[in-house]
Parts: structure tokens; C-alpha cells; sequence
């Protein structure tokens, strides 16, 4: 594998690395804000907040505000029915809009409006019976009792008011546990994205490391001690080099050729060619000068005793 695709590998693993990540957090982040939207609109659709709940109190109040009138009335009889009927006609509409309204009970909303209906009856033929002549010659109508069941159908709409209150808080509290787990699942998995782009990144690390750094600095190494102590590259007293392996073991020892790309495995192979050759060429040369020095040395000593010969003889003839 050649240096540009160490280089394109990592590079592609940390980009894809870091975009994962970035694509976790931001999932987990925008779940996290629709959880947090969700219980927003929750709360301002539930409890006290619904419509439902406000229209099904102003029913309530309204209605006990009627029946406490029309005792009040039937106790003392007056003129005054009209006020009293005004009343009655505002709670019969409260009533229609509560039948309007999402969500509402059918079956005690239908209880409240026979019960009205009935109290609504009464109420006017009292009030009849108030402005009319002789109206102890007519019976009297039986306000007791439709005021009784009017508000026992009150009641139970207050009774499933009260229960949807704790429903709606319940299903708060729901949303809200949903919500703290949410964030605990966000937190946890941004956590161990991080980890493992942290564990990734060191893997490259290493590599990194592996690949170039330890047969780089190996060559360094080995070119250092060789120019401090003054050492041949081809020398067996680098540690590296087991005792009794060949010279070009020992050569190639030095550069090892077994990690890194490919680029630092032909430089190592090169290198050390280069070395390895030069020290045969100095070698040779050193060879053929010191061949040349021994004739040259020769010649002189022959030299030497020709002229001592020359001598001799010239000495003989004289």
C-alpha cells in the first residue's frame, strides 16, 4: 500500500468518523426538542389550559348558581322570574357549547341536558304560576325534585372533571419521565459516539505511528549511531543485528522492510543497496590502493638494488 492511500484511508475514516458523529448529536438533539415540544403543547392543551375544562366549570358554576336562585325564588315568590330566566338561557347555551367541545363526555353531558331540560321546564311553570291570578288554584310544580336531579348530573360532571384533571397530570408526569429518558438515551449514545470516534482516532493514531514514524526513525537510528561512533552501516555492533547473522542480514536489519507503505519499504530497500554498494566500492578501492602501494614498493626496493648493482659493477670496472 503506497503513502497516498494511507493517507486517503485515514482521511475517509476520520471525516466519516466525525460526520457520524455530528449526525448522532444532531438526531439526538432534534428528538430531544420534539420531546420537549410535545409536552409544551401537552401542557397547553390539558388541565386547566383545555377549553374543555374551562366551558365544563362555567357549566358547573352557572349551574349551581340557577338552582341556588330558583330555591331562592320558590321560597319567595316574586316578579323578579325574569332575571332568573336570563340566567337559565345563558346556562342553556354554556350547555350547547359544551356538547361542541372536543373530547366532551357524551353520556353526562346527554345526563346534563335531560336534567336541564326538565329544570328549565319547571322553573318557567313556577315562574308562571308567580305572575298569574289566583295561582294557589294551580298545582304546584315539583322544583325539589327536578332541582335534585339537575344537580346530581352536576355532580357527575364535576366528579369526571376532577378525573380528567388527574388523567391530564398523569399523562404530564408521563411525558415528562419521557422526556428525562429521552435526554438520559441522547446523552448516552452523543457518549459513546465520542468514544468510539476517540477509539478510532487513536487506532489511527497508531497506525499512523506504525506505518511511518517506527521505520523512519529506525533509519534515523541507525544513520545516528553510525555517524557518532563512527560505525559502518554494515557493522554487527548495532543492537538491532543478532550476533552470527551475515553481512547482508545485518544490512538489511538495519532497514526493515517488514511495516510502512510502500514508498518507505523502496526507500529502505534502496538505501540500503546504496549503502551496501558504496561500501564494496571503498572497499575495492581501498583493495586497489593498497595493491598499487605494494608494487610501487616492490619497483622502489628493485630499484634500489639495480642502482646498488649499477654501483658494485661501475666500482669493479674501475
Amino acid at each position: 500500500m503506497k503513502i497516498k492511500h494511507y493517507l486517503l484511508f485515514m482521511t475517509l475514516v476520520s471525516l466519516l468518523g466525525a460526520f457520524a458523529l455530528l449526525y448522532v448529536s444532531w438526531r439526538q438533539m432534534r428528538k430531544a426538542s420534539l420531546a420537549d415540544e410535545d409536552f409544551s403543547v401537552l401542557v397547553e392543551s390539558s388541565g386547566k389550559a383545555s377549553p374543555l375544562w374551562r366551558q365544563a366549570m362555567k357549566v358547573s358554576r352557572e349551574s349551581r348558581d340557577v338552582v341556588m336562585a330558583m330555591d331562592f325564588f320558590a321560597d319567595e315568590q316574586s316578579v323578579l322570574f325574569q332575571f332568573v330566566e336570563n340566567m337559565l338561557q345563558e346556562l342553556g347555551n354554556s350547555i350547547k357549547l359544551l356538547r361542541k367541545t372536543e373530547s366532551a363526555p357524551d353520556e353526562i353531558v346527554r345526563e346534563v341536558e335531560k336534567a336541564f331540560e326538565d329544570f328549565n321546564r319547571t322553573s318557567v311553570k313556577l315562574g308562571s304560576l308567580a305572575v298569574a291570578e289566583n295561582s294557589e288554584l294551580f298545582p304546584q310544580p315539583d322544583i325539589g325534585r327536578s332541582s335534585a336531579s339537575f344537580v346530581q348530573a352536576v355532580e357527575k360532571l364535576d366528579s369526571w372533571v376532577e378525573q380528567f384533571i388527574i388523567e391530564e397530570k398523569e399523562k404530564m408526569e408521563a411525558a415528562k419521565a419521557r422526556i428525562v429518558e429521552t435526554r438520559k438515551d441522547s446523552f448516552s449514545l452523543i457518549g459513546i459516539a465520542s468514544v468510539a470516534y476517540l477509539l478510532v482516532m487513536l487506532a489511527l493514531g497508531y497506525l499512523i505511528h506504525k506505518s511511518f514514524l517506527i521505520p523512519v526513525s529506525r533509519m534515523a537510528k541507525a544513520a545516528d549511531e553510525a555517524l557518532s561512533e563512527r560505525k559502518s552501516f554494515t557493522e554487527s555492533s548495532f543492537k538491532e543485528v543478532p550476533a552470527g547473522s551475515s553481512r547482508r542480514s545485518r544490512v538489511k536489519s538495519l532497514f526493515r522492510k517488514e511495516t510502512g507503505p510502500k514508498e518507505i519499504e523502496t526507500l529502505s530497500s534502496r538505501l540500503w543497496q546504496l549503502v551496501h554498494k558504496l561500501e564494496e566500492a571503498v572497499d575495492e578501492r581501498t583493495k586497489q590502493l593498497a595493491d598499487r602501494t605494494e608494487r610501487l614498493q616492490d619497483e622502489m626496493e628493485n630499484r634500489r638494488k639495480l642502482e646498488a648493482d649499477l654501483q658494485h659493477a661501475q666500482k669493479m670496472e674501475a
